[in-house]
């Protein structure tokens, strides 16, 4: 790929490692900052960095701790939900004047639940799928100035969720790593031979989920 200057938005942990680490060896030259962003300048300040490419990987580990949806409150359903929906559209409001007119790319990764849900995963369920779409609706918008979005998705169970009905498995690939192919989809998406590539959601779990 042609070298690149990546912002990477998650907190430490191994899908960060794996994403940043994948884009290093690529040539990029990657800053790792943490979410959550409380308002539009700390997003400002995490793209201080004019990045061409904007990475959100970020999945916070109360999100993944299986709770029954009648006992949520409403300040753990801010925590959970609204908090990471608002700090990805934080960031990528951010990032937009640097992406813009240099074949910016955003990959937004999130849990393969967006897609189908999880019983006990509702806030981070509602959170990821709302990620998705705001993903989706930017690529249209944002298209016209040069830039794709796009979203690889990763079952819970590789972030650390012990959830059983979590995610399909029927149909998985065995003998596959779904951070590294994560990863590697993300280089791959933000590289040279993905220009037409946007608006997409490709899944990271060995055919899990296959989204229409």
């Amino acid at each position: 790929m042609t070298p690149r200057v990546a912002v990477v938005a998650a907190r430490p942990g191994p899908l960060a490692e794996a994403v940043s680490t994948a884009l290093e060896d690529a040539g990029a030259v990657v800053s790792v900052v943490p979410p959550p962003f409380a308002d539009p300048a700390a997003a400002e300040e995490a793209v201080a960095s004019a990045p061409d490419v904007v990475v959100w990987a970020d999945v916070d580990p109360d999100g993944l701790r299986p709770d029954p949806l009648v006992g949520l409150g409403e300040l753990d359903w801010d925590r959970r939900c609204e908090e990471p929906l608002r700090s990805a559209l934080f960031l990528l409001q951010a990032a937009y004047v640097h992406l813009r007119g240099r074949d910016g790319r955003v990959v937004v990764v999130c849990p393969s639940v967006s897609l189908e849900g999880a019983a006990g995963l509702v806030p981070l369920a509602t959170a990821a799928e709302g990620q998705r779409l705001l993903a989706k609706s930017v690529a249209r918008r944002w298209g016209p100035d040069g830039i794709t979005v796009n979203v690889v998705t990763v079952p819970v169970a590789a972030l650390g969720a012990d959830v059983a009905d979590a995610d399909r498995t029927e149909a998985a690939l065995p003998g596959t790593d779904a951070l590294e192919s994560a990863a590697a989809a993300v280089v791959w998406l933000v590289g040279d031979g993905s220009a037409g590539i946007t608006g997409t959601t490709i899944g990271a779990d060995a055919g899990a989920v296959m989204a229409p």
